[in-house]
Protein backbone atom coordinates (compact mmCIF):
# COMPACT_ATOMS: atom_id res chain seq x y z
CA UNK A 1 0.00 0.00 0.00
CA UNK A 2 1.17 3.18 -0.90
CA UNK A 3 1.75 6.15 2.17
CA UNK A 4 -1.06 8.96 1.36
CA UNK A 5 1.45 11.38 1.69
CA UNK A 6 3.44 9.85 -0.87
CA UNK A 7 0.61 9.96 -3.56
CA UNK A 8 1.94 13.13 -5.45
CA UNK A 9 -0.99 16.32 -5.42
CA UNK A 10 -2.14 15.89 -8.75
CA UNK A 11 -2.68 12.25 -8.62
CA UNK A 12 -4.69 12.68 -5.49
CA UNK A 13 -6.68 15.51 -7.56
CA UNK A 14 -7.12 13.57 -10.06
CA UNK A 15 -8.28 10.38 -8.34
CA UNK A 16 -11.06 12.44 -6.32
CA UNK A 17 -12.85 13.49 -9.52
CA UNK A 18 -10.72 16.80 -10.13
CA UNK A 19 -8.69 18.32 -12.93
CA UNK A 20 -5.29 19.86 -12.56
CA UNK A 21 -3.12 22.50 -14.40
CA UNK A 22 0.13 23.84 -13.22
CA UNK A 23 1.85 27.20 -13.79
CA UNK A 24 5.13 28.38 -13.16
CA UNK A 25 5.68 31.48 -12.14
CA UNK A 26 9.20 32.53 -12.32
CA UNK A 27 7.43 32.70 -16.40
CA UNK A 28 6.06 35.54 -15.35
CA UNK A 29 8.21 37.54 -12.95
CA UNK A 30 11.87 36.24 -11.78
CA UNK A 31 11.92 35.63 -8.22
CA UNK A 32 14.51 38.43 -7.37
CA UNK A 33 14.73 42.18 -7.22
CA UNK A 34 16.95 42.54 -9.74
CA UNK A 35 14.12 40.70 -12.23
CA UNK A 36 12.07 43.85 -11.72
CA UNK A 37 13.18 45.12 -15.00
CA UNK A 38 12.31 41.88 -16.35
CA UNK A 39 9.02 39.41 -16.71
CA UNK A 40 5.72 41.29 -17.06
CA UNK A 41 6.73 44.02 -14.54
CA UNK A 42 9.57 44.89 -16.52
CA UNK A 43 8.16 44.79 -20.25
CA UNK A 44 5.35 47.10 -18.80
CA UNK A 45 7.95 49.53 -17.57
CA UNK A 46 10.09 48.76 -20.70
CA UNK A 47 12.99 47.54 -18.85
CA UNK A 48 13.25 50.49 -16.62
CA UNK A 49 13.04 50.43 -12.47
CA UNK A 50 9.72 50.22 -11.52
CA UNK A 51 8.05 53.08 -9.07
CA UNK A 52 7.60 52.55 -5.65
CA UNK A 53 3.84 51.67 -6.41
CA UNK A 54 4.20 49.53 -8.90
CA UNK A 55 3.35 46.19 -9.16
CA UNK A 56 5.43 43.64 -6.93
CA UNK A 57 6.24 39.71 -8.10
CA UNK A 58 2.99 38.82 -5.77
CA UNK A 59 0.77 40.92 -7.51
CA UNK A 60 2.75 39.76 -10.89
CA UNK A 61 2.44 36.34 -10.40
CA UNK A 62 -1.22 36.30 -9.11
CA UNK A 63 -2.01 38.49 -13.24
CA UNK A 64 -0.52 35.49 -14.38
CA UNK A 65 -2.62 33.04 -12.99
CA UNK A 66 -5.34 35.11 -13.72
CA UNK A 67 -4.46 35.00 -17.56
CA UNK A 68 -4.18 31.03 -17.13
CA UNK A 69 -7.72 31.15 -15.72
CA UNK A 70 -8.93 32.98 -19.42
CA UNK A 71 -7.17 30.12 -20.89
CA UNK A 72 -9.13 27.53 -18.73
CA UNK A 73 -12.57 29.22 -19.36
CA UNK A 74 -11.96 28.26 -23.18
CA UNK A 75 -11.79 24.31 -22.63
CA UNK A 76 -15.09 23.16 -22.76
CA UNK A 77 -13.84 19.84 -20.72
CA UNK A 78 -13.41 22.85 -17.51
CA UNK A 79 -15.70 23.79 -14.88
CA UNK A 80 -14.55 27.11 -14.93
CA UNK A 81 -16.69 28.13 -12.34
CA UNK A 82 -15.28 26.13 -10.18
CA UNK A 83 -11.50 26.66 -10.56
CA UNK A 84 -8.96 26.76 -7.05
CA UNK A 85 -5.40 28.36 -6.68
CA UNK A 86 -2.57 26.51 -4.39
CA UNK A 87 0.31 27.62 -3.77
CA UNK A 88 2.81 27.34 -0.61
CA UNK A 89 5.12 29.83 0.83
CA UNK A 90 5.46 32.73 -1.39
CA UNK A 91 3.11 31.21 -3.82
CA UNK A 92 0.87 31.02 -1.23
CA UNK A 93 1.04 34.69 -0.55
CA UNK A 94 0.48 34.73 -4.16
CA UNK A 95 -2.28 32.91 -4.53
CA UNK A 96 -3.97 35.10 -1.51
CA UNK A 97 -3.00 38.18 -3.69
CA UNK A 98 -4.88 36.41 -6.77
CA UNK A 99 -7.85 35.47 -4.40
CA UNK A 100 -8.36 39.25 -3.67
CA UNK A 101 -7.94 40.65 -7.08
CA UNK A 102 -9.53 37.73 -9.06
CA UNK A 103 -12.66 36.51 -7.53
CA UNK A 104 -13.29 33.99 -10.68
CA UNK A 105 -10.91 31.38 -8.21
CA UNK A 106 -13.96 29.70 -6.79
CA UNK A 107 -11.46 28.26 -3.48
CA UNK A 108 -7.53 28.10 -2.93
CA UNK A 109 -5.14 25.82 -0.76
CA UNK A 110 -3.20 28.25 1.05
CA UNK A 111 0.10 26.55 2.81
CA UNK A 112 3.09 28.14 5.09
CA UNK A 113 2.27 31.41 3.51
CA UNK A 114 3.59 33.02 7.48
CA UNK A 115 2.53 36.14 8.86
CA UNK A 116 1.71 38.06 5.83
CA UNK A 117 -0.20 35.38 4.65
CA UNK A 118 -2.87 33.24 6.29
CA UNK A 119 -0.68 32.13 9.48
CA UNK A 120 -3.46 32.88 13.08
CA UNK A 121 -2.86 35.32 14.82
CA UNK A 122 -3.53 34.02 18.19
CA UNK A 123 -0.12 32.28 18.75
CA UNK A 124 2.74 33.42 21.27
CA UNK A 125 5.73 33.14 19.88
CA UNK A 126 7.45 34.33 16.33
CA UNK A 127 5.75 37.56 15.25
CA UNK A 128 2.96 38.01 16.71
CA UNK A 129 -0.10 40.66 16.14
CA UNK A 130 1.57 43.17 19.03
CA UNK A 131 4.94 43.65 17.44
CA UNK A 132 2.67 44.36 13.99
CA UNK A 133 0.82 47.10 15.13
CA UNK A 134 3.26 49.16 17.69
CA UNK A 135 5.11 49.35 14.36
CA UNK A 136 2.58 51.04 12.85
CA UNK A 137 1.23 48.67 10.80
CA UNK A 138 -2.45 48.63 12.27
CA UNK A 139 -3.93 49.45 8.98
CA UNK A 140 -3.24 45.95 7.80
CA UNK A 141 -6.09 44.24 9.88
CA UNK A 142 -9.02 44.39 11.15
CA UNK A 143 -11.01 41.22 12.79
CA UNK A 144 -12.36 37.93 10.75
CA UNK A 145 -13.79 39.65 8.32
CA UNK A 146 -16.16 36.43 7.39
CA UNK A 147 -18.11 37.18 10.36
CA UNK A 148 -18.61 40.69 8.64
CA UNK A 149 -19.36 39.25 4.93
CA UNK A 150 -22.64 36.72 6.79
CA UNK A 151 -20.15 33.64 6.24
CA UNK A 152 -19.15 30.58 8.42
CA UNK A 153 -15.93 30.98 9.43
CA UNK A 154 -13.28 28.48 11.17
CA UNK A 155 -16.03 29.19 14.63
CA UNK A 156 -13.46 30.79 17.02
CA UNK A 157 -14.21 34.15 18.56
CA UNK A 158 -12.10 37.23 17.75
CA UNK A 159 -10.29 37.55 21.12
CA UNK A 160 -6.58 36.35 20.09
CA UNK A 161 -5.71 36.66 24.15
CA UNK A 162 -8.29 34.25 24.93
CA UNK A 163 -7.98 31.74 21.95
CA UNK A 164 -5.89 28.96 22.16
CA UNK A 165 -3.68 27.64 19.08
CA UNK A 166 -5.26 23.97 18.05
CA UNK A 167 -3.30 20.98 18.14
CA UNK A 168 -1.39 19.84 15.23
CA UNK A 169 -3.28 17.76 12.85
CA UNK A 170 -6.73 19.41 14.23
CA UNK A 171 -9.84 20.08 11.06
CA UNK A 172 -11.23 22.83 10.93
CA UNK A 173 -13.22 22.66 8.13
CA UNK A 174 -16.91 22.70 8.57
CA UNK A 175 -17.43 27.17 7.32
CA UNK A 176 -16.64 28.39 4.18
CA UNK A 177 -13.47 29.57 5.63
CA UNK A 178 -11.33 26.38 6.77
CA UNK A 179 -7.89 25.65 8.50
CA UNK A 180 -5.95 22.68 9.71
CA UNK A 181 -2.36 22.91 10.51
CA UNK A 182 -0.40 19.26 9.46
CA UNK A 183 2.96 18.29 11.22
CA UNK A 184 4.22 17.38 7.90
CA UNK A 185 6.68 20.50 7.05
CA UNK A 186 7.19 23.45 4.70
CA UNK A 187 4.39 22.12 1.91
CA UNK A 188 0.57 21.64 1.72
CA UNK A 189 0.93 18.14 0.44
CA UNK A 190 -0.19 16.68 4.12
CA UNK A 191 -3.78 18.98 3.58
CA UNK A 192 -4.52 17.92 -0.04
CA UNK A 193 -6.66 15.25 1.19
CA UNK A 194 -8.36 17.34 3.99
CA UNK A 195 -9.25 20.13 0.64
CA UNK A 196 -10.28 17.92 -0.92
CA UNK A 197 -13.36 16.69 0.66
CA UNK A 198 -13.72 20.75 2.04
CA UNK A 199 -14.44 21.28 -1.85
CA UNK A 200 -16.06 18.89 -2.38
CA UNK A 201 -18.82 19.69 0.29
CA UNK A 202 -18.68 23.44 -1.28
CA UNK A 203 -19.14 23.07 -4.59
CA UNK A 204 -21.54 19.68 -4.25
CA UNK A 205 -19.20 18.22 -6.58
CA UNK A 206 -18.98 14.33 -6.11
CA UNK A 207 -16.05 12.27 -6.64
CA UNK A 208 -15.97 9.06 -8.80
CA UNK A 209 -17.20 6.11 -7.64
CA UNK A 210 -14.19 3.28 -7.59
CA UNK A 211 -14.20 0.35 -9.88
Amino acid sequence: MIHPLRIPIRQQLINAGWGYASINPSSIQPDNGAGLTRGIIGLVNKGQPRKPDDWGSLRAWAWGAARGLDYLETDPAVDAKHVGIEGVSRYGKAALVTLAFEQRFAMALVGSSGKGGAALNRRNFGEAVESLTGTGEYHWMAGEVFKLLGVKDIGVSNNYKTEKMPPYNTSMLDGQLAWRQHDGGHTDAPNMKYFIQWADKNINHKPPVAP
